[in-house]
Protein backbone atom coordinates (compact mmCIF):
# COMPACT_ATOMS: atom_id res chain seq x y z
CA UNK A 1 0.00 0.00 0.00
CA UNK A 2 1.77 3.33 -1.22
CA UNK A 3 0.82 6.61 0.40
CA UNK A 4 -0.18 9.63 -1.71
CA UNK A 5 -0.80 13.15 -1.45
CA UNK A 6 -2.71 15.49 -3.38
CA UNK A 7 -1.06 18.19 -4.99
CA UNK A 8 -4.79 20.50 -4.98
CA UNK A 9 -6.21 19.85 -1.41
CA UNK A 10 -3.35 18.32 0.33
CA UNK A 11 -5.58 15.21 0.87
CA UNK A 12 -3.65 11.75 2.14
CA UNK A 13 -4.87 8.23 0.70
CA UNK A 14 -3.44 4.74 0.20
CA UNK A 15 -3.70 3.09 -3.13
CA UNK A 16 -4.68 0.33 -2.66
CA UNK A 17 -7.09 0.44 0.67
CA UNK A 18 -6.54 -1.49 3.18
CA UNK A 19 -9.59 -4.03 2.37
CA UNK A 20 -7.83 -4.62 -1.39
CA UNK A 21 -9.94 -2.32 -3.28
CA UNK A 22 -8.56 0.86 -5.13
CA UNK A 23 -9.40 4.63 -4.24
CA UNK A 24 -10.25 7.41 -6.79
CA UNK A 25 -9.22 10.46 -5.20
CA UNK A 26 -11.81 13.68 -5.41
CA UNK A 27 -10.84 17.16 -4.09
CA UNK A 28 -13.75 18.22 -1.92
CA UNK A 29 -15.72 21.61 -3.06
CA UNK A 30 -13.94 25.04 -1.66
CA UNK A 31 -15.33 25.69 1.56
CA UNK A 32 -16.71 29.13 2.64
CA UNK A 33 -13.93 30.42 4.41
CA UNK A 34 -11.54 28.75 1.40
CA UNK A 35 -13.45 30.39 -1.07
CA UNK A 36 -13.20 33.69 0.66
CA UNK A 37 -9.92 33.46 0.37
CA UNK A 38 -9.13 32.09 -2.98
CA UNK A 39 -11.58 34.82 -4.40
CA UNK A 40 -9.98 37.84 -2.45
CA UNK A 41 -6.59 36.61 -3.93
CA UNK A 42 -7.76 35.94 -7.05
CA UNK A 43 -6.84 32.50 -7.61
CA UNK A 44 -10.74 31.65 -8.12
CA UNK A 45 -13.47 33.89 -10.45
CA UNK A 46 -16.87 34.63 -8.90
CA UNK A 47 -19.61 35.76 -10.28
CA UNK A 48 -21.64 38.99 -8.71
CA UNK A 49 -24.00 36.73 -6.50
CA UNK A 50 -21.46 34.82 -5.40
CA UNK A 51 -19.48 37.72 -4.42
CA UNK A 52 -22.83 39.37 -2.43
CA UNK A 53 -23.07 36.16 -0.35
CA UNK A 54 -18.88 36.36 0.04
CA UNK A 55 -19.32 40.32 1.44
CA UNK A 56 -22.56 38.79 3.51
CA UNK A 57 -20.99 36.25 5.16
CA UNK A 58 -17.72 38.36 5.96
CA UNK A 59 -20.23 40.00 8.98
CA UNK A 60 -20.27 37.94 12.07
CA UNK A 61 -21.68 35.01 13.25
CA UNK A 62 -24.53 34.31 15.69
CA UNK A 63 -24.38 32.22 17.98
CA UNK A 64 -28.10 31.11 18.47
CA UNK A 65 -28.60 28.24 15.87
CA UNK A 66 -32.74 28.82 16.22
CA UNK A 67 -32.22 32.67 15.13
CA UNK A 68 -29.45 32.78 12.69
CA UNK A 69 -27.94 35.74 11.06
CA UNK A 70 -27.98 37.16 7.79
CA UNK A 71 -23.90 36.43 7.65
CA UNK A 72 -25.38 32.71 8.98
CA UNK A 73 -27.62 32.26 5.93
CA UNK A 74 -25.21 33.71 3.28
CA UNK A 75 -22.51 30.64 4.73
CA UNK A 76 -25.01 27.93 4.39
CA UNK A 77 -25.70 29.09 1.18
CA UNK A 78 -21.68 29.33 0.15
CA UNK A 79 -21.40 25.89 1.76
CA UNK A 80 -24.31 24.68 -1.22
CA UNK A 81 -22.29 25.27 -3.93
CA UNK A 82 -19.80 23.34 -5.93
CA UNK A 83 -17.13 25.20 -6.83
CA UNK A 84 -13.83 23.35 -7.30
CA UNK A 85 -10.69 24.34 -6.02
CA UNK A 86 -7.69 25.28 -8.31
CA UNK A 87 -6.11 21.90 -9.86
CA UNK A 88 -9.11 20.06 -8.86
CA UNK A 89 -8.21 16.33 -8.96
CA UNK A 90 -11.03 13.85 -10.42
CA UNK A 91 -9.78 10.44 -10.58
CA UNK A 92 -12.29 8.34 -11.24
CA UNK A 93 -13.13 7.33 -14.74
CA UNK A 94 -14.64 9.55 -17.94
CA UNK A 95 -18.15 7.84 -18.22
CA UNK A 96 -19.63 6.58 -21.51
CA UNK A 97 -22.33 4.77 -22.99
CA UNK A 98 -20.38 1.03 -23.64
CA UNK A 99 -17.83 -0.11 -20.84
CA UNK A 100 -13.77 -0.31 -21.52
CA UNK A 101 -12.28 -2.83 -22.95
CA UNK A 102 -10.01 -4.94 -20.82
CA UNK A 103 -6.66 -3.63 -21.68
CA UNK A 104 -8.04 -0.37 -23.10
CA UNK A 105 -6.71 2.55 -21.35
CA UNK A 106 -9.29 4.80 -19.35
CA UNK A 107 -9.56 8.10 -19.47
CA UNK A 108 -9.73 10.00 -15.86
CA UNK A 109 -11.70 12.97 -15.28
CA UNK A 110 -9.27 15.73 -14.11
CA UNK A 111 -5.86 14.91 -13.31
CA UNK A 112 -5.41 18.21 -12.26
CA UNK A 113 -2.57 19.27 -10.41
CA UNK A 114 -1.84 15.59 -8.99
CA UNK A 115 -0.75 13.53 -6.78
CA UNK A 116 2.61 12.44 -5.36
CA UNK A 117 3.59 9.53 -3.70
CA UNK A 118 4.51 10.27 -0.09
CA UNK A 119 4.93 6.63 1.67
CA UNK A 120 5.51 3.18 0.56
Amino acid sequence: MATYKCNACGATFTNPQRDGLLYFHVCRPLSPDELAIAAAAGTVRVDAATEQLLARAAAARGNDPAHPTDADLARAALAELDIKRPGHVDQNSVPRARPYERDEIVPRRSDGAGVVQVGA
